[in-house]
């Protein structure tokens, strides 16, 4: 038992075209019935990608479990990506240390705070 990675190059073989696979989730129907639509009609290739991103970031942990049992592993990783311009933070400032470092952003940001507050806006 490996473990699979579940990733933008192979989410589309793995998940997408496998109709007993999309049956276990079935809270992404439309996700399923979307990439569908974007693969069959020309000009909507975009919104196929755009639907795998989607995907691959929405997934739980209860998704991961019953996808590792569907593929008959102990572990999956899942490749979630950020397509987002703008990501936008907001923190307590007790415990503000310890949760800036769970921050994974962009180099360009801004800060502000009021009396209880701290708000962080990253950008590309």
């Amino acid at each position: 038992m490996s473990t699979v990675d579940l990733n933008l190059n192979n989410v589309e073989e793995l998940i997408f075209r496998d109709k007993d696979c999309q049956n276990l989730l079935p809270e992404f129907k439309g996700c399923f019935s979307q990439w569908r639509f974007a693969v069959t009609t020309p000009g909507f290739r975009a919104l196929g990608k755009r639907t795998l991103i989607d995907f691959l970031n929405d997934l739980t942990s209860e998704h991961i479990m019953v996808l590792c049992k569907y593929f008959g592993t102990r572990e999956m990783t899942v490749d979630k990506l950020n397509y987002h311009t703008i990501l936008n933070y907001e923190f307590d400032l007790e415990g503000l240390d310890t949760e800036l470092n769970r921050v994974e952003s962009f180099q360009n940001f801004s800060l502000s705070r009021d009396e209880s507050r701290v708000y962080i806006s990253f950008w590309r």
